[in-house]
């Protein structure tokens, strides 16, 4: 039994299985949830750079409005820590929805000694 099974409906194990299928689905969610991490302050062509809005940067920028008050150096280690964690538990959750494609069953080959 696959993890999700002990929580899925069939219904929704069928919805889960039909997006594990759409790799270009799966890639977009997973954009779109990692956006923070993996987008915010990079630079991109055709855009100016925001080098404050990356999560680990904005922790130390002073000038961050985003920011209520100074950080201290541990404060920041917990929250990289953290986004770090999320990040893992982003790509596990994939890795457990991947399990739901269905398999392509071969034909099976004639055998020639029959």
């Amino acid at each position: 039994m696959k993890n999700l099974d002990k929580f899925l409906n069939k219904a929704e194990l069928e919805l889960l299985q039909g997006f594990s299928e759409n790799e270009s689905l799966m890639r977009v969610v997973k954009k779109v949830l990692l956006a923070r991490v993996y987008e915010n302050g990079t630079l991109q062509k055709g855009k100016d750079p925001e080098p404050y809005k990356n999560f680990a940067l904005s922790y130390v920028n002073e000038d961050n409005p985003m920011k209520p008050q100074k950080v201290t150096n541990e404060e920041i280690g917990v929250r990289l820590r953290a986004a770090w964690e999320g990040i893992l538990i982003i790509e596990e959750a994939f890795k457990e929805i991947e399990k739901y494609k269905k398999v392509a069953e071969e034909d099976p080959k004639e055998n020639p000694a029959i």
